[in-house]
């Protein structure tokens, strides 16, 4: 059943014998390109389009010291097929694997084939996505070593080809797997109150898509807010409410931006650090009537 062996493509490709796992987080491209791969220690290593994509996914400031590969990215058109390797069997040839790939290829122009294939390195890796028939896309990738430096979708080159496993972590892929929307991504949403309800309330957001947020409070978290808040129990003495929360989120969840004001919102607006009209929803969880009536 074609139809069952390409929705389950991606775990069979699982099956399938692999020392390395790539971790993609870049958004899957519409149209055949060049990915890079980055390689912070022989053994972790994501597929992104730059830096900045791996950085928003670990939530780090920046990434230290990592080498940076090419990789060949081919999308291939609604309705391709390919019957998934047997891992009891010999891995494809460089001739199966065009055979299987062709409806991709032929997608591309001259031009288009030979900035993309040519002028390659001995080993590299390629990264290829094949269309799901219900929604979305199977990714899969593979690494591959030629006598020459040549590239084995070029006609008539042979190399040597191994699967690679590829995690699928990229924002488009994770969000609506956990029942988010990718339609909130771009939405800025201000929380005004950080407290039990508002705690809530920041990791309901993030958990639905909202992956920009800007908290808004002046108090601490201490040691009686334990059992009635989202942050428990607070293991450094009185720490502040925005920070603590801000770190949660980041620590909890890639790719979302937090900014964290510890101020009173009066203050806060007064001061031109927040400005209305930068947000799409403006929430106020303070339990203080007077504030949210101002």
């Amino acid at each position: 059943n074609r139809t069952d062996f390409t929705e389950e493509f991606e775990a069979s490709w699982l099956a399938l014998p692999s020392k390395i796992v790539l971790h993609n987080v870049a958004d899957v491209p519409q149209q055949a390109c060049e990915l890079n791969v980055i390689w912070r220690t022989n053994s972790e290593a994501y597929v992104a389009a730059d830096a900045n994509q791996v950085l928003s996914f670990l939530q780090f400031d920046r990434l230290g010291k990592y080498t940076m590969q090419q990789a060949t990215f081919l999308p291939l058109p609604a309705g391709s097929y390919i019957e998934p390797p047997r891992p009891d069997q010999a891995f494809w040839t460089a001739t199966e694997l065009r055979q299987w790939l062709a409806p991709g290829l032929d997608l591309l122009s001259a031009k288009e084939r030979r900035a993309l294939l040519e002028g390659r390195h001995q080993h590299g890796i390629i990264v290829v996505s094949l269309p799901r028939p219900s929604q979305g896309v199977a990714l899969f990738s593979l690494r591959y070593q030629s006598a020459t430096d040549d590239h084995p979708l070029l006609p008539g080159i042979e190399a040597k080809l191994w699967p690679l496993q590829l995690l699928r972590l990229e924002r488009s892929y994770l969000v609506p797997r956990g029942g988010g929307h990718n339609t909130l991504v771009g939405k800025r949403i201000l929380l005004i109150g950080c407290g039990a309800v508002g705690g809530r309330l920041a990791h309901d957001l993030v958990q639905s898509g909202v992956l920009d947020l800007t908290l808004v409070d002046d108090d601490l978290h201490a040691s009686d807010n334990t059992f009635r808040h989202v942050l428990g129990y607070p293991r450094k003495g009185f720490v502040a409410k925005v920070t603590a929360l801000r770190d949660e989120l980041r620590t909890k969840f890639p790719y979302v931006q937090v900014t964290a004001v510890k101020s009173t919102i009066q203050s806060a607006y007064r001061a031109g650090k927040i400005a209305w009209n930068d947000y799409d929803l403006v929430i106020a969880a303070t339990g203080n009537p007077t504030i949210e009536l101002w």
